[in-house]
């Protein structure tokens, strides 16, 4: 063969070389089987209301529940926890900085019983785990959500929040002492207020954890996830309720300055039994769910030692705070996802499972998931990663030498 035919043949050679290599699954080649799982967030990361003993391999919370769906899917999971019940948006940050960190972790554990999970971890430790993650999940916000709704009730300092714990007696001590001004000075500008530092909140210190992971570990996969709203359900009556509040008074008011019984009295009459009636019934239903069941009671606090004008006062007061909690889920449905996109993180949707259905939630604490709940949260989570199969994506073989 002529050099020049030996020359064409290895021209031929390396491009028939060169489009094997692009066409051969290239991405199947680089699927890692191995992931390390970071799961940093609240009580309900850590696993608060459902069973959870590592020592002993029991472990119902979502982290643990999406490492089995993960295994399912053929990969090989290393699965850490460092949530820390009472934490905020704010108190990952503090972790994930030497100078702070377990600052809040500290002051939740030590100084006032929360459960822990994580004792005896020191920053390089927790740390080295977060660079080198595979996959971080943060779930974060809800303690965020308590403090201002504690906040919107006059206690400016429990914007930090510390739980019912700590909270509880302090309220009830004041209550008893008639030191409840705070509450009955809510108005609609104290309600902005309360929202506007609430969103900033959220979004400052979501988009510091999400940058600083990121700094730390640039590769790793980031999901986030939105609050869901056990409220949910209960929140298209409280706004309905607070509807008639305003507007049955009105509708009596305009239907005694209507005269004689003409269609239109009775139009405005039909009406206002209908409304009436409906407020009737919600009141019957929401307050004592809402507040208690007699006038002496409020939600967690005995009202007793305050005279009837302050205990109707109160009640109304604390409606309005119910009132404005719930309002924030959707300020934080909003600003959460904006945060996540700007950072280029994963968002985890579990404001649109079914997480707010009873049958999910824990009878006493309702505001926590039980283990059903938790098995909604990995669902979504894998949803979110949509990973491949990690068994039927096999490396690529290397094309056969010439």
């Amino acid at each position: 063969m002529s050099k020049k035919n030996i020359k064409v043949m290895s021209l031929v050679l390396t491009v028939a070389i060169a489009f094997v290599c692009l066409v051969a699954p290239v991405n199947a080649a680089t699927v890692d089987k191995n992931i390390k799982l970071v799961i940093l967030g609240d009580s309900v990361a850590a696993g608060s209301y459902v069973k959870v003993d590592r020592e002993n391999g029991i472990d119902e919370s979502f982290g643990n529940q999406l490492a089995i769906k993960l295994e399912d899917k053929g990969y090989d999971v290393e699965y850490i926890n460092y949530a820390v019940p009472k934490y905020d948006t704010r108190s990952v940050w503090y972790d994930l900085n030497e100078e702070t960190y377990a600052y809040d972790h500290n002051r939740y554990i030590k100084d006032h019983g929360a459960k822990d999970y994580r004792e005896g971890v020191d920053y390089e430790k927790f740390i080295g785990d977060v660079k080198t993650a595979n996959i971080v999940v943060l779930h974060l916000g809800e303690n965020d959500l308590a403090a201002a709704f504690y906040k919107l009730r006059g206690y400016d300092d429990y914007y930090e929040f510390y739980g019912d714990e700590v909270n509880v007696p302090k309220i009830q001590k004041d209550i008893d002492e008639g030191k409840v001004s705070g509450i009955y000075t809510l108005n609609s500008i104290k309600i902005a207020k309360v929202k506007a530092e609430f969103e900033s909140r959220i979004r400052e210190y979501l988009d510091k954890d999400i940058k600083r992971i990121k700094e730390l570990n640039p590769n790793v996969k980031i999901v986030v996830c939105d609050m869901f709203n056990p409220y949910q359900e209960a929140a298209t009556y409280m706004n309905y309720m607070f509807t008639l509040l305003k507007t049955v008074p009105t509708e009596f008011i305009d239907l005694f300055k209507t005269a004689g019984f003409t269609p239109e009295f009775e139009t405005k009459a039909n009406k206002l039994r209908k409304d009436a009636k409906d407020l009737y019934d919600l009141l019957n239903v929401m307050i004592p769910g809402l507040v208690g069941s007699d006038i002496n009671h409020c939600d967690k606090f005995d009202l007793s030692k305050l005279r009837t004008t302050q205990k109707i006062l109160y009640k109304i007061a604390y409606l309005r705070c119910e009132k404005a909690a719930v309002e924030m889920y959707d300020i934080a449905n909003k600003a959460i996802p904006e945060v996540v996109k700007a950072n280029n993180a994963i968002l985890c949707e579990l404001s649109k499972t079914d997480l707010y259905k009873a049958e999910n939630r824990d009878p006493q604490d309702k505001s926590h998931p039980n283990a059903a709940g938790h098995i909604v949260i990995a669902d979504a989570l894998l949803k979110a990663l949509a990973l491949p199969d990690a068994e039927a994506t096999p490396a690529a073989e290397p094309p056969e030498a010439a």
